[in-house]
């Protein structure tokens, strides 16, 4: 091989590595999505749906430190864009005449349905059509349903953070301090149940009549089948759900004794789910939820150092543990019947031929989940009881 071959083989090789990347977007040119809210624009009147898709981006000159979010002078960390069109694809492409930076989903954290929307059939599955193929987005993104306006949530002015897409997602990572807030729903999570079409239950987001400010305390209820979301769940009836599917991560319970308040904060929580089956139209589940905690707060003029107190202590939060349970019962297993307790999973594993000749009559059809009984047993443990007063005489 002569000299002058070689190096038009080496320079060519070099070339290689000089070309870039063909498609690179610079980064001043990129607008970073954190969030996305999709609101309803339309009701549908001849089956077109019509869509708002709001999209929360980061204004990097509004970052830096200096003068607090609102004051003169100071640029405003992020900025909100809105487009609207008849499904999620046309509406990102519309993007493109509302803002100057093409949106990047590569660092979205959260997408937020509107209810309004959320209650159209397929609907739902259709929004997220678009996030779940997109090779940028992240299958950790929280997916939350509004109560109302979507859009709105993204409008507030939070206390604490810069951003309220960051305000939000702090909240939903709060389930250890309130079992009436339901665990983050990931958007691979929600996919998994789209794709067999199962039942779940989606954090409800909501702003509060006093401040103004998100909160998250209820859960929609989202039916696989009809693929629709049918209804939402009391702050009490989520804090059953959560119970009974062993989603307690932390939080408090308040009883009465002797006619005081006491507050028992959870530490440990644990529920286990035992099915008894005997054909399609005997089956049973025994539903055991354990926990573990101590006295938070009490106002009740009791001898903690008594046993026999602290043993009242837990059969009354026993009972308080049970009714919570029993209302959450009540509203899915009887009044709805939609299963988004997962309880079809352990017919699953239990007896796969049964289930595989039920499922499509789970909690539609003939619903053999709502003709299920269902038994909630509870057991709670006082750990470091404490004492604060003297009660004796």
């Amino acid at each position: 091989m002569g000299k002058r071959t070689l190096n038009i083989m080496l320079a060519s090789l070099f070339l290689v590595f000089l070309t870039g990347c063909w498609d690179q977007v610079q980064i001043e040119q990129r607008g970073f999505v954190l969030g996305a809210a999709i609101d309803l624009k339309n009701a549908p009147s001849n089956g077109d749906l019509s869509f708002a898709l709001t999209y929360q981006i980061v204004a990097p000159g509004g970052m830096g430190g200096g003068k607090a979010q609102g004051q003169s002078g100071q640029q405003k960390p992020f900025f909100n864009v809105t487009a609207r069109g008849g499904n999620m694809f046309d509406i990102t492409r519309n993007m493109a005449s509302e803002t100057s930076r093409t949106p990047y989903l590569g660092h979205n954290q959260l997408i937020i349905i509107s209810s309004e929307a959320a209650k159209i059939p397929h609907a739902f599955a259709n929004i997220l059509d678009l996030f779940l193929r997109d090779h940028e987005m992240r299958r950790t993104v929280k997916v939350l349903i509004a109560a109302d306006q979507a859009k709105g949530v993204f409008e507030f002015k939070s206390p604490t953070e810069k951003l309220p897409v960051s305000h939000i997602v702090s909240i939903t990572e709060n389930a250890r301090k309130n079992i009436a807030i339901a665990p983050p729903l990931e958007i691979g999570e929600v996919h998994e149940y789209l794709l067999i079409g199962r039942s779940v239950a989606v954090p409800l987001i909501s702003m509060s009549s006093q401040d103004k400010k998100p909160q998250i305390n209820r859960a929609a209820v989202y039916h696989g089948p009809s693929e629709r979301m049918v209804d939402i769940l009391s702050s009490e009836e989520t804090k059953g759900l959560n119970l009974i599917k062993g989603k307690v991560q932390g939080g408090a319970v308040t009883i009465e004794v002797e006619g005081r308040s006491v507050v028992y904060e959870i530490r440990r929580a644990k529920s286990s789910i035992v099915p008894k089956i005997n054909g399609k139209d005997d089956i049973k589940f025994n539903v055991s939820i354990e926990t573990e905690g101590r006295i938070a707060e009490s106002f009740a003029n009791i001898d903690y150092k008594d046993p026999a107190n602290v043993s009242k202590v837990e059969k009354k939060v026993e009972k308080e543990l049970e009714r919570l349970a029993a209302v959450a019962l009540e509203k899915l297993h009887e009044d709805l019947q939609v299963d988004v307790f997962d309880f079809g999973r352990y017919v699953k594993r239990a007896d796969y031929q049964l289930w595989m000749s039920i499922k499509e009559d789970w909690d539609s059809g003939e619903n053999y989940f709502s003709q299920s009984t269902i038994t909630v047993q509870t057991d709670t443990v006082v750990r470091s009881e404490g004492s604060v007063l003297d009660t004796e005489e």
